[in-house]
Formats: C-alpha cells, structure tokens, sequence
C-alpha cells in the first residue's frame, strides 16, 4: 500500500478558538470579549472558504482590541500552517504559549507542524505534552502516525489502542492501525481494523479503499471490486485505486474493463509523481508562490480541483495580484464550469497587468463560448495589439466574422 493521500491535520475546532474546556492542568481563563469572538468566528469562515488574506486581516483586528487573548494567535498560527508557513504558524503559537501554556491544542498544533516538517522525534514530545493535559484520541493517533513514521511499530500500536480505547469510533485511528498491520504483512489482523473503519465511515474514499486492498491481498477479488469501485468514482485521480480496480477485474475474468482500469493507471502515475514533485518543493520552499502556483497546475491537471484551489490561493497571498497566478486560477475556474469566476479572476489579472496576452485571448473564449461575440472580439483585439502576429486570435477573430 504504497499510495499515500497528503491531508494537513490542523484543528478547526470552534470550542478551540475560544479556548476550550478546562482540565485540572488549566488556570480558569477570563471571558472572550465578544467583539473578539465574533471577529474570530469571522476568520473562521474565511478561513473555511481559503480566504487567508482576509481571515489574517480579521485576526489583527481582533489583536486591536485584545493583544493578550490568545486565541488571536492560535488561529493565526493555523492560518500560518495551513499556507504551509511554518515560522511564522511556530511563531504565532509561541505567543498562545506565552499568555496561556494550558490552551487546547496548542501543544497538538505544534507538534503538527514539527511532523509535516519531517521532525518526528520533536513532534511526539510535543504529542506528550498536549496528553499531559488534554488526552484524547485525536492526539494519541496523531502521535502514532510519528512512530509509524520513525518505524517504531511497538509504539505506534500502543499509541493506536490507547486512541480506540478512548473513542471506539474515532475512524483515523482504525485506519492507522489497518495501515500499520499492513505494512508489517499481517493482512487477516488488518482486514478486521479495515472493515471496522468501513463500517464507521461508509462513504468515506479512504475505507473503502483500505477494505479493497485488504480483500485482495486476503484473496477476495470479487468482493473488493465493489469498494475499489467506489474510490475511483470519488477520487478519480487516485493512480493506486485504479490499478488494484484493474487487478481485481483481471482476477475475476473482467479483462476489457481490468485493462482500461491499468492503462488509467498508467496516465495517473505520472501526473501523481508531478504533483508529489510539487508538494516537496513547497515544503522546501514555503515562501515561494511559484512553487504553490506549479502545484496548482498540477493538482489541476490530476483533476484535484480543491486542492488546487487552495494551492492556487496561497500562491495569491505570497504573490498578490500576480497575473500569472491568477491566469492559472480562471482556468481552474473554467474547467469546474464556474464561468463566472473564471471571467472576474481574468479580469483581475488584466487589472495587474493589461498586457497579459493570455488573460485576454482566456477571457475571449469565455465571451465567444456565452454568445458574446462583441466582448470576445475586442479581447482578441487587445492580443493582437500587444501581439500583431498572434496566430490564435487571428483565427479566433476570422471565425467570429460572418
């Protein structure tokens, strides 16, 4: 099971923003002031919708009328993290630190950013510090996935049980376990954790796909196709499912269609390296927006359009304005058919720099594709001013014409 799906654990937790409930460990905190709260529940939804610029503004707001809460800076370093700026998130949490040692997640949130920065050792002292005073089972699998990581199995199981004694239905954890059993061969103990996170979470892509590649490997073609079946319906992108759907369907006399699944596979393991490429690349060079823009595009290409997205605009908030960036984000736009967006994003590239070429042949094809031949003659108009010899507004303008 050597595929492995990129997810950035972060807490989102509105009981965290305001500071959580207090443990023996936990000094008794002093009212949020309310125009506090509802600033932060503001950046909250920014937040939500991958608006960083403007949830970071909301954050300095709510700092002007109190520096000292805490939970300003707990959510910025989230914000921090999730753009993958890792000083600035530490940063941000070493002030939640300095007015409040005991705030939930604090330690957890830390501990993230040391593992997704490869730093596992550190990270799992982190870990233990949030179980010292808030232990659960989120924390417990997190830590875990650092032993998992450090090969450390022994540890990684314990850290696994100790989740799914506190929560016999906390999902991530069955599926770490699944994970973990699989790695070290032992499918039959891994196919009963498998079922059970199926079971929990039937919609789930990443169960269903556990459960299909443990009845594989346990013999059980038949019954696998179903959940193999579902992962592709839902990640289409995902190159591993592909393949095992194409064995599966091999296995049970299926050629035509077990063919089709290898041969999508084939064309998924390319753009699946480029994009694993691009991941390690922003995690290198967090600050450069070119980077994040090329992960964009290959996410794009992927046909991972959320991630994209959110790639895309990280790339916008270290590169503001950048007209080639947000060329690249009309035509995520365009091809998820929100034909609207695609036109303002063009637009405000033009409004960077009105001699893009490409934002203007772009946002031509979307006038001439909504019948407005007017509007997408003139934006060809603009290529060929700036680009006499442009051969693709040549032809795009002649077949405007009667």
């Amino acid at each position: 099971m050597n595929y492995r799906h990129t997810i950035f654990y972060v807490l989102l937790s509105g009981v965290m923003l305001m500071g959580g409930a207090c443990s023996s460990r936990q000094t008794e905190r002093r009212p949020v002031d309310p125009r506090v709260r509802a600033l932060l529940l503001q950046a909250e939804q920014a937040l939500q919708r991958y608006d960083f610029a403007q949830a970071l503004a909301l954050a300095d707001s709510a700092a002007r009328y109190d520096p000292d809460e805490p939970a300003i800076y707990f959510l910025q370093g989230r914000l921090y993290a999730e753009m993958a700026q890792f000083d600035r998130a530490e940063a941000a949490y070493q002030e939640v630190l300095q007015r409040d040692p005991n705030f939930r997640g604090i330690w957890h949130n830390l501990a993230n950013l040391k593992a997704r920065q490869h730093r596992f050792r550190e990270a799992i002292a982190l870990y233990q510090k949030e179980l010292q005073r808030y232990p659960g089972a989120p924390t417990w699998q997190a830590m875990a996935r650092a032993y998992r990581e450090l090969g450390v199995v022994d540890s990684a199981a314990y850290a696994y049980r100790q989740a799914l004694q506190l929560d016999s239905t906390y999902v991530p954890a069955y599926i770490g376990m699944t994970q973990l059993l699989d790695d070290e061969g032992r499918f039959a103990e891994a196919l009963t954790y498998a079922q059970r996170a199926q079971a929990l979470d039937p919609e789930n892509p990443e169960t269903n796909y556990l459960l299909g590649e443990l009845l594989m490997k346990n013999g059980r073609f038949a019954e696998a196709l179903p959940y193999l079946q579902r992962v592709v319906a839902a990640w289409p992108w995902h190159a591993s499912a592909h393949y095992s759907l194409g064995q599966a369907l091999l296995r049970v006399g299926r050629r035509e269609e077990g063919e089709a699944a290898l041969q999508r596979y084939e064309q998924l393991r390319e753009l699946n390296a480029q994009v694993q490429m691009m991941e390690e690349a922003v995690r290198t060079t967090p600050d450069n927006p070119y980077a994040f823009a090329a992960l964009g595009a290959a996410l794009r290409r992927s046909g991972r359009y959320e991630e994209a997205l959110r790639a895309y605009t990280i790339a916008l908030f270290l590169s503001p304005d950048n007209p080639e960036i947000l060329n690249n984000l009309a035509a995520l736009y365009f091809v998820q058919g929100d034909t609207l967006a695609a036109m303002q994003t063009y637009r405000r590239a033009l409004q960077a720099d009105s001699t893009f070429i490409d934002a203007w042949l772009n946002l031509g094809v979307l006038h001439a594709l909504r019948g407005e031949r007017a509007a997408a003659a003139y934006a060809w108009r603009q290529v060929l001013r700036y680009d006499p010899q442009h051969e693709a507004a040549r032809r795009y303008l002649a077949r405007l014409r009667p």
